[in-house]
């Protein structure tokens, strides 16, 4: 939009990298005298909700105060909130208790979180991204399927991104009398896994 931003952390470092100046930006521009010379502006910190800047303006003082080029402009780039649920794929209701993580373009996990009954927010910069499930909630069936997602510099709205996970199915254990089918109480029973673990 070309408006300024606050919040940026900036320096100017001169041809030797010796630091000179460093400010906190504002919604004016920043003013400030420099010895002739070559000089790099450079950004430390980006703004709350906007990419860090890794371009170095190069600029030149004159004799006469004079910069080359005149205007010294550091640009950043917004990025989008992006809202990640897990919900119950019968019901549609939000769970909590899942394992996940976020990895970008590269392959590098950039967030890890357990689910909770409300989405996780994050601010991410325009790219490519995968959500995977690293452990399902309980009784729940763990989702192996990985969501892609691209983040767009160019769409100004939030990105809901959703994973389900389907739920157990109750299974019905009967005790009954052998010869009238009737329900028998005071038994004692247990299930174990094919580890011969007990499980309940």
């Amino acid at each position: 939009t070309g408006k300024e931003l606050s919040g940026a952390s900036l320096k100017i470092v001169d041809e030797n990298n010796n630091e000179v100046a460093n400010w906190t930006s504002t919604t004016t521009p920043y003013k400030l005298k420099l010895k002739p010379g070559n000089y790099k502006l450079i950004e430390t910190k980006a703004p709350t909700g906007y990419v860090k800047s890794n371009d170095e303006k190069v600029f030149t003082v004159d004799e006469e105060g004079n910069t080359e080029p005149s205007s010294i402009i550091l640009d950043n780039i917004p990025t989008k909130v992006i809202a990640i649920s897990k919900i119950d794929s019968i019901s549609g209701e939000k769970i909590s208790g899942a394992k996940l993580q976020l990895l970008n373009n590269n392959g590098k996990v950039i967030h890890q979180w357990t689910s909770k009954t409300t989405a996780e927010t994050f601010d991410l910069e325009p790219g490519k991204y995968v959500l995977e499930e690293v452990e399902a909630p309980e009784w729940y069936i763990k989702n192996n399927k990985k969501i892609e997602f691209t983040v767009d510099s160019a769409n100004n709205n939030s990105l809901n991104i959703v994973m389900e996970n389907t739920p157990f199915k109750e299974i019905f254990i009967s005790k009954q009398d052998l010869e009238n089918g009737k329900e028998l109480s005071g038994a004692k029973l247990k299930i174990v896994d094919n580890n011969n673990k007990e499980v309940v």
